[in-house]
């Protein structure tokens, strides 16, 4: 399955317009490189909570693989882009600069030889060789250490000779945001729902379903294009389990706003009901994920009033903007 080319627009150059937009990406590919490299050393060091690099060890495996009578067993193609954001997610390890999980285009973009996609779309696997990066070594590699596919015909150290994203990105077009899914009249485009979800959602509904159809894992759509989102919590907020004197906070401040403090008598309440939040989402074992602070949808998609609607973004010039950036948003869930 791939997007429908009508999702994106695209932007024809002039020859010489082409010729420094290439330049520029190259220029831009080689900084990112740069900063986001792997360290040659045992550990990246992404930050504080930086994990040792297993690549290149002989004693890294089992931090990838379930070993079996010290032996890795293979890791199935879907849990791949999983494994590898269990540490590359900017906090860990050093976080990547592509996006993942999404269809390939097949009309505007080339996919070489052997590069693997996992169920037609794109993985972590489709520009790293991973394998290669089993070998066990005393250090990184400095002539590969990322991995790349086709490496040997790359300068990375070479803005003007850089050709890696001409690989597959042999025409220029505009970003393509999946948040933007109104037309200027408020009509959904449904085709850019289909990006996240299997099918389109019920933009009339109230409540959640509890079943949103995502086409892949909910970290593993956000991350793949947010791979450097910051966190003010140390270690982040993600999969941090909440506990049910916390859930019923949150859930009073869904109720009574974030002006005021929730009333001692309405907190009772809710903790013995074991009240859980219904606007801000949380997995069903009380672990907090990016929908429960970040609602990905506009302002207009779905009711006001509804769980669905609630810190909706608002579409400002074209760009969304999320209202957990200000300040007072923290108020659902901590007292401050």
């Amino acid at each position: 399955m791939r997007l429908d080319p009508s999702m994106r627009t695209v932007v024809v150059f002039s020859p010489k317009a082409r010729k420094l937009t290439v330049v520029l990406a190259a220029i831009f590919f080689a900084a990112a490189w740069t900063v986001f490299r792997p360290s040659p050393s045992k550990a990246d060091s992404a930050g504080d909570n930086a994990t040792p690099n297993p690549h290149w060890q002989a004693d890294g495996c089992a931090s990838c693989h379930k070993m079996v009578n010290d032996k890795p067993q293979a890791i199935t193609a879907a849990a791949i882009d999983r494994t590898c954001l269990k540490c590359h997610d900017g906090e860990h390890a050093s976080a990547e600069i592509h996006p993942i999980a999404r269809p390939l285009d097949v009309n505007r973009y080339t996919l070489p030889p052997q590069w693997p996609l996992v169920e037609g779309r794109l993985s972590c696997v489709t520009c790293h060789d991973i394998r290669s990066a089993c070998k066990a070594l005393s250090d990184t590699p400095p002539q590969d250490p990322m991995f790349l596919r086709n490496r040997e015909n790359v300068d990375l150290n070479n803005a003007a000779n850089h050709d890696f994203c001409q690989y597959c990105h042999t025409s220029s077009a505009k970003r393509f945001n999946p948040h933007l899914v109104l037309d200027s009249n408020q009509q959904v485009i449904e085709n850019r729902c289909l990006f996240c979800h299997e099918k389109v959602p019920d933009h009339n509904s109230m409540n959640r379903s509890g079943n949103s159809q995502l086409r892949f894992p909910q970290i593993v759509l956000c991350k793949s294009c947010h791979p450097n989102h910051k966190e003010i919590l140390k270690g982040g907020h993600l999969d941090v389990k909440v506990k049910d004197d916390f859930a019923a906070y949150m859930r009073a401040r869904e109720i009574v706003g974030l002006l005021g403090e929730p009333s001692v008598a309405l907190l009772t309440q809710l903790k013995a009901q074991h009240a859980r939040p219904t606007h801000m989402y949380l997995e069903p074992d009380g672990g907090v994920m990016c929908a429960t602070c970040h609602n990905p949808h506009p302002e207009g998609l779905f009711p006001i009033g509804s769980a669905l609607y609630y810190r909706a973004m608002h579409v400002q010039d074209g760009r969304p903007i999320s209202p957990v950036h200000e300040q007072s948003f923290c108020r659902n869930c901590h007292r401050m």
